[in-house]
């Protein structure tokens, strides 16, 4: 190049004159927003490209050129972008402190002062070429499939993301697979939105791809599935019949006797977990295997089930909301296909008898009601009642139970069946990541997290008034679920068929939730050796959080 800076006119055609054989330039851009030197031609390559761009970026180097070079393959065009090459500001500088600590003679000083007077760049141009390349790309991609109104990287702190707004010129069902499809050949993963007022559709591509396969450590999966087995049957020998009354060890010795309860709670467990995996294979989103997880914990310290339940892991976002409401349901479906009939035949295992007189329901209704959340030799936990629950034990036993100083003595499999119900009515709550938070999304939007903050309220209401347990999922959802991800593909809707199935699915929530899921039946008087069990209580588990600290502070 010549010392003096060419216009961004006169080097489009010099690089046109100097690519005559190679390149058919048909148009010109002079100038990119962050790079005022830079020339973009497009055309058509006169030569394969192998063989022609090699030799473009030879040529524009020996003229003093920085060049990019790609094709457009959609629309069968190249692309040459060029600026020259000029030293960075921070290279400018190191080169004038050299030249001044060598300065002696006047020609040495007159060299500083060109050094001083010489254009600069800001930062590498190549930054800017590339990005403007990658622009191209993307939007020759989506050309036929994405009316462009603006392009531009607008996003705070994402300098490398790419949003386009415009209009689809397809349903976005049949338009949104193909331009996932395209941008991820280039390396890109896009997400489409719809501003509600404008009614312009966004598409926000960022680069890198989101993972179609999940890889699972087996060893991992196997380890607390088998923890979990045992933790279940020595949940479930805790309910024999066999165990003496005053032996608060013998289900530890005798934990085979827990095979019933463990078989249907796992069976039930492993179904709901399952449904969402296949569903989520099925949609190539990559969700892990089952993790279970055990409760190594004594019965008499409050451990009823045997297990914290079972959850998946997904890596990626959802691709739709027909995907979201798919993988999102098919858990609470599939679990409760299985939980109903386990439910039914441990109802037909269990015995319908007389409450008897002197004993006292102690409600777990309030902060105050904490002590007798655990009590040393109880009379028996008294399962909560849903209306699925209810309608079920009228359908079996003819009776509303409990009523008319009768109750069923549930079965350790009716109790496993009656857990089922309580797993798929905790996780079909409307917020969050949970599946019914799923279930809300897809079908609402945005809209679903508009009812958020009043399930936060009735969430703790609930567990000032009947059932402390509501405090954690308040917390839960309070700290995780104010905020949904939402799918990949936020405008398509759910077709007809699959809102019935969502309001179905909400409809199962309501009549699986039960307000108060356990109440503890005690003797009358016993109330201060719930007191003084509850002190106890309270000591082993700051005991665990004090090693759990420990633990911690050591890692």
């Amino acid at each position: 190049m010549s010392e003096e800076m060419l216009t961004p006119q006169q080097a489009a055609d010099q690089i046109e004159a100097a690519l005559l054989d190679l390149f058919d330039a048909q148009n010109a851009t002079l100038g990119l927003p962050e790079l005022r030197e830079a020339v973009i031609l497009r055309g058509r390559l006169r030569r394969p490209a192998e063989e022609a761009l090699p030799e473009i970026e030879r040529r524009l180097a020996t003229l003093g050129y920085r060049a990019v070079l790609g094709t457009l393959p959609r629309s069968e065009q190249a692309l040459v972008l060029a600026a020259p090459r000029l030293p960075t500001r921070e290279q400018a500088g190191q080169k004038i402190l050299r030249a001044r600590a060598g300065s002696q003679s006047g020609a040495e000083a007159r060299t500083v002062v060109r050094a001083e007077q010489e254009p600069v760049f800001e930062a590498d141009p190549a930054d800017a070429l590339q990005a403007a390349l990658a622009l191209e790309q993307v939007k020759d991609a989506v050309a036929d499939l994405f009316a462009i109104r603006d392009a531009r990287r607008d996003i705070p702190g994402q300098p490398q993301v790419i949003h386009l707004r415009g209009q689809l010129t397809l349903p976005s069902e049949k338009a949104y697979p193909q331009i996932s499809g395209r941008l991820r050949e280039l390396g890109y993963t896009a997400s489409l939105y719809r501003d509600a007022e404008s009614k312009m559709d966004d598409l926000i591509i960022a680069p890198g791809l989101m993972p179609q396969v999940e890889r699972s450590n087996l060893k991992i999966h196997a380890f607390l599935f088998a923890a979990t087995v045992f933790t279940t049957l020595y949940a479930g020998a805790g309910m024999s019949e066999a165990r003496p009354p005053d032996d608060l060890w013998w289900p530890l010795f005798h934990f085979w006797q827990g095979w019933p309860f463990a078989l249907s709670l796992l069976a039930i467990l492993l179904a709901h977990e399952l449904g969402h995996y296949f569903t989520g294979r099925h949609y190539r989103v990559p969700v892990s295997l089952p993790y279970f997880i055990p409760l190594p914990i004594p019965d008499f310290l409050g451990n009823v089930l045997g297990t914290l339940g079972a959850v998946i892991t997904m890596k990626a976002r959802m691709t739709d909301r027909r995907a979201m409401l798919d993988i999102g349901a098919a858990g609470p479906i599939v679990g409760l296909i299985v939980a109903i009939p386990i439910l039914v035949l441990g109802l037909l295992l269990s015995e319908v008898q007389p409450i008897a007189e002197g004993q006292a329901y102690v409600k777990v209704n309030s902060l105050l009601s904490l002590p007798y959340l655990i009590s040393p030799n109880p009379v028996y936990l008294l399962e909560g009642n849903s209306l699925l629950y209810l309608l079920l034990k009228y359908a079996v036993f003819g009776l509303w139970l409990p009523g008319n100083g009768l109750d069923v003595f549930i079965h350790p499999v009716a109790f496993a069946g009656w857990a089922g119900l309580l797993v798929t009515s905790l996780n079909l709550i409307p917020a969050g990541q949970l599946d019914g938070g799923h279930v809300l999304y897809s079908l609402l939007g945005n809209r679903a997290q508009r009812f958020t903050w009043p399930i936060i309220i009735v969430l703790v209401a609930l567990g000032t008034l009947v059932w402390p347990g509501w405090f954690v999922w308040a917390g839960l959802v309070f700290l995780f679920g104010r905020r949904h991800p939402g799918p990949l593909d936020n405008v398509t809707p759910l077709d007809a068929r699959r809102k019935i199935v969502a309001v179905a699915v909400l409809l199962v929530f309501v009549l699986t939730f039960s307000p108060a899921p356990l109440t503890v039946v005690i003797p009358e008087g016993t109330q201060g050796d719930l007191v003084r069990q509850m002190v106890l209580l309270a000591g082993v588990w700051t005991g665990f959080g004090w090693l759990a600290r420990r633990a911690g502070h050591r890692g």
